[in-house]
């Protein structure tokens, strides 16, 4: 049986913050650093000053990754005045089974504001910029 998931990356403090279906494998290694990394990937902004955006700006070994940005992806910095809560999602289509999940990250905010958080939730789960989903 499978089961559609999402995988979410959120990043909130600034409040700040993983779509294509596929048959995946017990691995996924995803760097960004080619076209087809980035496929498949949703960012859910909205209006919010800080928003996710795929790019060179950044990088935590290589040259390209996902990074938060308050200037359309120019660079990766951001609005610390402004709260911010935006998603960036991957559905993936998994099958019953055990995962472990693994990514490579780099943080260089404010240690008492900003985070990451990661979540796996259906792939029907609505996601509203602004709004944390957890309620």
């Amino acid at each position: 049986m499978k089961k559609q998931v999402r995988f979410l990356l959120l990043m909130a403090a600034f409040l700040v913050p993983w779509v294509t279906q596929a048959q995946l494998p017990t691995s996924i290694n995803c760097t960004f650093e080619n076209d087809s990394d980035a496929t498949g990937w949703v960012f859910v902004n909205g209006t919010q000053t800080n928003q996710w955006y795929i790019g060179s700006a950044t990088a935590n070994g290589g040259t390209k990754s996902l990074y938060i940005s308050n200037n359309g992806g120019t660079s990766n910095n951001y609005t610390k005045s402004a709260s911010s809560l935006v998603y960036a999602y991957k559905d993936l289509s998994l099958t019953a089974g055990n995962y472990y999940i693994s990514f490579d990250w780099k943080a260089n905010g404010e240690s008492s504001w900003d985070y990451l958080r990661v979540l796996l939730a259906p792939a029907s789960a609505t996601l509203t910029p602004g709004q944390n989903p957890l309620g």
